[in-house]
């Protein structure tokens, strides 16, 4: 088993000089005159009910509403004459940036009110590489959002739908930047294969591969983000400890099959979720410093904690905040590379904790629906406690304890006539861990590294052993 859990884990002009002669004559000479470059300017004007605006290589133009009320006007401004239009006679907007590799950018101001009549559509489309979107205003919307991108080669489109407008975003289009606050959350949905969540700058977070066009979704001022996976076998990354402006509540849902959540930080402030809604995937929780929750697919879902330290060995010290997890068919707690915190831990059928196998000592993992428990221990004198929460509680998970130490590793376990527990202890070591159970009114059948306990006549718990002596056991 252990091995096979180390295997699951393994799975960037000169002149010359004149000569003498005869005079020149006075004949005038024809000459060529180097011309300065001439760019060609960005431009706005309407073509019957669409305002068209073409974005000159290398430049900016913004969007912002100039005069409110009943004849509201759009300025734009980076166009020659920075000219204004009626948004009452504007159905749509086509912006189209005109090429160049350094990159255009268009900003769309909401600081006094969306420059764009309700439900029309603006379209960013053209040619070149690096162009962005900007999406800016202090003025609060009270909806919410929806960024759809694409990961598939044949679809070069994404959109954002939000007060009332939808936003088109061909592959001309790098990045799009959102920071118009939203009163409802922020809803991402892609089917590429890598997304990565990062943070570019202070208080703004980045979804980054989330398909052709518009593939790169900065923002910031979102409450609640939930980004939608739809691909199989996708890779999703949260990798950032910096959480965006009000943010509180990131969401992660899995909607197809084989996919992988891999958490390598959260921010402290933020509270993480995951839902997988498919057979087949796996969590991993490396580190995180806000509290996570994991929800899956019962006896398919695999929620593993730890990552590999320098010397390639799993630890689970980068666990500092609590995690939850919920109806999956393994969780998986790997420690087998601590070589430097004793641990003595407390596994109840609802919660793992104690001190030395996380990285904040406060920090609980808690659990249910859960088919198996396998924990990894580390390479000190370690010490562990299997016991139900009270004497009403009972465990509905089998319960795995894996030590590979050289060290002199002990197991307790106390049982009542409700614990009703299934655990295996195993010792991979030649020295053998000590194993000490506790249950008052018990009967005891001990057979070939067994030990039935009886309450009444009836078979309530059962100890599996292997490379373990019992040093104590009360009845």
């Amino acid at each position: 088993m252990k091995l096979l859990l180390k295997k699951l884990f393994r799975d960037l002009l000169t002149s010359s000089p004149a000569r003498g002669g005869r005079p020149a004559s006075n004949r005038t000479v024809l000459q060529l005159n180097g011309l300065e470059d001439r760019m060609v300017l960005s431009t706005a004007g309407l073509s019957g009910s669409t305002l068209q605006i073409f974005v000159s290589p290398n430049s900016t133009v913004e969007l912002f509403e100039s005069v409110s009320g009943a004849n509201r006007q759009v300025e734009v401004t980076g166009v020659t004459g920075n000219p204004q239009f009626a948004i009452n006679s504007i159905k749509a907007t086509e912006i189209t940036f005109l090429g160049g590799s350094g990159g255009s950018s268009a900003i769309i101001d909401d600081n006094d009110g969306m420059p764009f009549q309700s439900n029309s559509t603006i379209t960013f489309n053209g040619g070149g590489s690096n162009n962005k979107v900007f999406l800016d205003g202090s003025r609060s919307i009270d909806t919410a959002g929806d960024y759809l991108a694409t990961g598939e080669a044949s679809q070069t489109e994404a959109s954002l739908t939000m007060d009332n407008l939808t936003f088109d975003f061909t592959s001309a289009v790098t990045s799009v930047n959102d920071s118009i606050q939203l009163a409802g959350p922020l809803n991402v949905t892609t089917n590429s294969q890598n997304v990565v969540l990062s943070a570019p700058a202070p208080e703004t977070q980045s979804l980054s591969n989330l398909g052709i066009a518009a593939g790169i979704f900065d923002y910031s001022n979102m409450g609640t983000v939930n980004l939608t996976e739809t691909a199989a076998g996708a890779q999703i990354n949260l990798d950032t400890s910096i959480a965006a402006s009000l943010e509180s509540q990131f969401n992660v849902i899995t909607d197809n099959t084989g996919d992988t959540v891999q958490i390598a930080a959260t921010p402290s402030s933020v509270s993480t979720g995951v839902q997988v809604l498919d057979r087949d995937s796996e969590v991993v929780v490396q580190a995180n410093s806000g509290a996570v929750s994991i929800s899956g697919v019962p006896g398919s879902t695999s929620v593993i904690l730890g990552q590999l330290n320098s010397n390639q060995e799993f630890v689970t010290n980068g666990i500092k905040a609590n995690v939850h997890v919920s109806n999956v068919g393994n969780l998986i707690v790997e420690n087998g590379g601590n070589v430097s915190t004793k641990e003595t831990v407390k596994v109840t059928q609802s919660s793992i904790s104690g001190t030395g196998l996380f990285g904040n000592n406060a920090a609980v993992v808690t659990y249910g629906g859960v088919g198996t428990v396998d924990i990894n221990s580390g390479q000190l004198q370690d010490s562990y406690t299997v016991e139900a929460s009270s004497s009403t509680a009972s465990f509905s998970s089998q319960i795995n304890l894996f030590d590979d130490s050289s060290e002199a590793f002990s197991a307790h376990v106390f049982l009542d006539a409700k614990t009703d527990l299934r655990v295996s202890l195993q010792n991979e070591t030649s020295k053998a861990g000590k194993l000490f159970i506790d249950a008052p009114g018990a009967k005891f059948e001990n057979s070939n590294g067994v030990v039935d306990a009886h309450f009444d006549g009836v078979l309530s718990s059962q100890i599996d052993f292997q490379g373990f002596t019992i040093e104590e056991q009360k009845s």
